[in-house]
């Protein structure tokens, strides 16, 4: 794992495995790697979620914003990504259920309310003004 690692922050395309090492506890020797790659993971899943959206292709997005939010169901970003797609798609019913698994999962996590850029994903009809329409 330690190989993929490196060849994947490097660039190479493999797909992500999770944090390095695993869920094994973290070491002084490793611990800085392993939150740097994680985030490197967390930045180029929203850099290509948003990069899909604006391609008009709101599925495939989604799904780029939910193999993140598997790593790091904390990471709010994502989560706003994943509404937006829903909410793109014409799927308001998921749109919501993914807003209430953001705040719970914050409130349980973080002990914050989402952001009010996320609330206001779901604040009214049309709330999502400029969202790319899929193709």
């Amino acid at each position: 794992m330690w190989v993929d690692s490196w060849a994947w922050a490097a660039g190479q395309p493999l797909p992500y495995g999770g944090p390095l090492f695993g869920d094994a506890p973290p070491e002084l020797a490793w611990a800085a790697q392993r939150e740097a790659l994680h985030l490197l993971f967390l930045r180029r899943c929203h850099a290509e979620g948003e990069r899909l959206e604006s391609a008009g292709r709101p599925r495939e997005a989604l799904s780029v914003y939910e193999a993140a939010l598997v790593q790091d169901p904390l990471d709010e970003a994502q989560h706003r990504g994943a509404i937006r797609c829903l909410l793109c798609l014409g799927e308001t019913a998921a749109a919501q259920r993914a807003f209430e698994r953001c705040r719970e999962q914050l409130r349980a996590g973080l002990g914050v309310a989402p952001a009010a850029a996320t609330q206001a994903l779901l604040a009214g009809p049309g709330a999502v003004a400029g969202a790319p329409r899929p193709r």
